[in-house]
């Protein structure tokens, strides 16, 4: 019996790290579910408005959605989910509803707000802004530390300058928000047969940082190699006692925010924990990368599930919803 198809799909295009990073992951997940025996391809995405013809044509058992951005518009990336739920292809990870619900940041943030979720401030008039002490410029809509340096952290006096500066810089639109110092968490969920797990907690470390310099994950503590930030922000597992009670607030806080958003499948929900110990929510993360040596797996190999159990049983997810033939098929574990 044939084995069940599965295309990878991606949207990365252009040389830029972040995007050779998705199309190496592509290839990984591809690889993973090859050697479980699937028959697994790549597949990318791309036009205005974006068209699958391969949907149609082949029509695979599950799209693995890898699709960060469409020709670099990562507000399009969730433009091929409805596409797929239209010819009835399921598809991994959190639902076109959720992905849509996430693509703003600040948009997340009114949510979060509105349900009571802890975010730091993000005053829209420069008076307000003003009387912040400091705060940090983000793109709106750019992940991937996308458009973030040690610059972004300014005094809330020139936030609307700076604001102007990198908009006119990096194109679309920035936003400030307060700029919490402390500790910096990500908190990984996972979709399980019976409800969501948390993935252990990975702190970031901020190591050698020089007195003046934010602790922030920027884009060359990602991205380039000849960054000293590259080097120095290492995640960490393992935490004193004394962390405990914080670790199980970030949790609740992780689980609230999956409800919240009406997530499914996997993500990430990424913190800052400022000096009086009181955590705040950063985003959501309704895709996060699922590079063999990113977060998220790292996580689940922390949780004992090695990086081909963990693309399976992402596959298995949305396969078991659809009730898709079990025989070609790995259950979801319990995990």
């Amino acid at each position: 019996m044939k084995p069940l198809s599965i295309i990878v799909l991606h949207g990365a295009s252009g040389d830029d790290p972040d995007e050779r990073d998705t199309r190496d992951t592509a290839e990984a997940i591809r690889a993973a579910l090859s050697r479980q025996g699937f028959d697994a391809r790549l597949a990318h995405v791309s036009g205005l408005p974006a068209t699958l013809p391969w949907a149609v044509k082949d029509r695979p058992g599950l799209v693995f959605n890898m699709v960060e951005a469409i020709d670099r518009d990562m507000q399009r990336a969730a433009e091929v989910l409805p596409l797929l739920e239209e010819v009835g292809i399921p598809y991994t990870g959190c639902s076109a509803a959720a992905q849509l619900a996430a693509l703003s940041k600040t948009a997340q943030k009114s949510l979060m707000s509105r349900h009571g979720l802890p975010t730091p401030t993000w005053p829209q008039s420069g008076p307000a802004l003003a009387k912040l002490g400091r705060v940090i410029v983000k793109s709106v809509t750019e992940h991937a530390s996308l458009g973030i340096d040690a610059q972004s952290v300014v005094s809330g006096a020139h936030a609307t300058e700076e604001i102007v500066s990198r908009e006119a810089r990096f194109g679309g639109r920035f936003f400030a928000e307060e700029y919490i110092p402390g500790r910096e968490f990500n908190l990984s969920l996972l979709e399980c047969r019976e409800g969501v797990k948390m993935l252990p907690a990975a702190e970031i470390l901020f190591q050698d940082f020089t007195s003046d310099a934010p602790r922030i994950v920027d884009y060359a503590a990602k991205w380039d190699e000849t960054a000293h930030s590259y080097h120095h922000t290492p995640r960490r597992f393992t935490f004193p006692d004394s962390d405990n009670a914080l670790l199980d607030q970030l949790a609740d806080l992780a689980r609230r925010t999956w409800q919240v958003f009406g997530l499914s499948g996997y993500a990430r929900v990424d913190f800052r924990v400022d000096e009086d110990g009181r955590p705040w929510i950063l985003e959501v993360n309704t895709n996060p990368c699922l590079a063999p040596d990113a977060g998220f797996a790292a996580a689940a190999e922390q949780a004992g599930m090695g990086y081909d159990a963990l693309i399976a049983h992402l596959a298995a997810l949305p396969l078991a919803a659809a009730e898709k033939d079990p025989r070609h098929v790995p259950h979801p574990q319990d995990c």
